[in-house]
């Protein structure tokens, strides 16, 4: 079945803020929505059975290392992906991350693109063909092509040759779904969308560090999309999840909340916390980090200072359980029309600002 989107409700066009539902084969994705990208095949140290008991609607992985340690053999045996990690809802699949192009080569549209294998480190090519043919094995909802990009501020010639070999390479396997990318050039990034044509939905991409540079041509480039069709966005930064959701993505792709409780933070309304703090060695307050799961924060600070797992385990279940249950609410928001509520959550999306 293709991917159908809907939109349920909207706020003013200036806005850019809608409330939607992405149907796909293994079911419906709810957006606003903010769904875990398992960037080393996993969302370690939580299972699929936690993502989705923490309401995860979704889960986004990289094809490459699967098909590369697995093989077609077993690939094509186990029969799909999602059967591979037991994860019955819906599955996006990134070809993988790669690093900026170090010299951008007009024949790249024809040789693929220049990556680092990931076990054995050696330096490979892999063309838009070969990615599309590991990808469709995979079965995934949702199929990513191949995309790759310079720095973000190279010379324009080297960002226009860049967008025209991404366009080649979505061509060439008449892509379902379209990867926008053109740095900060809004002629770059409109052309790019105008080439595409009608997709199934948009992944942004090419984005920047800077706060405000980020959030200009997310901006600008949610302008461009097409209205009635699905807009995401891969954020490496908790402050990115809040900025790319108050500016109308539809689906913010992010490995952060996981990421932040590696480094010891927890999700809280009033801002993330290091729970290694002092402060919180004596801190006798509850918190709950899944259903029923209530812990201290002075356990959670104990078990941190011991490098346990567990401390991991207990912040990741937090984080995620607390995104998930932000986006909830401000897509019931969005659909009640609660212009109280949406603001009330942006107060809390401002303790995640970035300076």
């Amino acid at each position: 079945m293709k991917n159908q989107f809907k939109i349920l409700a909207s706020r003013s066009e200036k806005e850019q803020l809608r409330r939607g539902e992405l149907i796909t084969d293994h079911g419906s994705i709810q957006t606003p929505a903010v769904i875990p990208f398992a960037k080393r095949e996993a969302v370690s140290p939580l299972t699929t059975t936690e993502l989705a008991s923490l309401e995860c609607q979704a889960l986004v992985i990289p094809a490459l290392p699967f098909f590369v340690q697995l093989g077609e053999k077993a690939m094509q045996k186990l029969g799909s992906l999602q059967r591979f990690m037991n994860w019955s809802r819906p599955l996006m699949s990134l070809v993988a991350e790669f690093g900026p192009m170090q010299k951008v080569k007009k024949n790249a549209g024809e040789l693929g693109v220049r990556y680092e294998e990931p076990f054995t480190k050696a330096h490979k090519r892999l063309t838009s063909y070969q990615a599309n043919q590991f990808q469709i094995m995979g079965k995934a909802d949702i199929q990513f092509p191949i995309y790759q990009v310079p720095d973000y501020y190279s010379p324009v010639d080297d960002l226009k040759t860049a967008v025209e070999l991404n366009l080649t390479w979505q061509k060439q396997i008449n892509s379902e779904w379209g990867v926008v990318v053109g740095a900060g050039l809004r002629a770059l990034r409109s052309h790019c969308i105008t080439e595409l044509g009608d997709k199934c939905g948009y992944l942004i991409a090419d984005l920047p560090d800077e706060p405000e540079e980020w959030s200009r041509i997310v901006k600008e480039t949610c302008e461009l999309l097409p209205k009635d069709r699905p807009r995401m966005i891969i954020a490496s930064d908790s402050w990115q999840i809040f900025a790319a959701l108050r500016l109308g993505v539809d689906i913010v792709i992010t490995a952060s909340p996981m990421e932040t409780a590696h480094r010891g933070e927890l999700y809280t309304a009033t801002g993330s916390c290091r729970i290694g703090h002092e402060k919180y060695q004596d801190d006798s307050r509850l918190i709950t980090v899944h259903a029923t799961t209530q812990v201290t924060y002075a356990y959670l600070h104990y078990l941190n200072h011991q490098r346990d797992p567990l401390a991991d385990h207990y912040l990741g279940l937090n984080n995620w359980s607390w995104i998930n249950s932000f986006a909830k609410q401000l897509r019931d928001a969005i659909q009640a029309e609660n212009s109280v509520k949406i603001n009330d959550l942006w107060r809390i999306a401002k303790y995640y600002t970035k300076a």
